[in-house]
């Protein structure tokens, strides 16, 4: 099959294609499952993209709380080892 003859078949399948779903544009029940579809679509998006802020948000609260208790238990570690008296206070060097 020569390149011109395949483009020609290309473009009649195209052409018929577009005449087929011409008529189901006509169709109202294919109308109605088709705005029902995009509705669901609609939808389905906007929960993925909520969802995926939620993970993001998630992920950044995860974060500052792993940097607040990792500080504060270098504070009470430094707080025992005094206590322990195996650091010195400054006032007492």
């Amino acid at each position: 099959m020569t390149s011109q003859t395949r483009k020609a078949l290309h473009t009649l399948v195209d052409l018929r294609i577009e005449v087929a779903m011409g008529r189901l544009k006509e169709n109202p029940h294919y109308m109605e499952i088709y705005k029902n579809q995009t509705a669901t679509e609609d939808k389905i998006r906007e929960v993925f993209q909520d969802t995926e802020s939620y993970f993001d948000n998630q992920s950044i609260r995860d974060g500052l709380e792993f940097n607040e208790i990792y500080i504060q238990g270098l504070k009470d570690n430094i707080h025992l080892l005094k206590f322990l008296g195996i650091v010195k206070k400054e006032e007492d060097l």
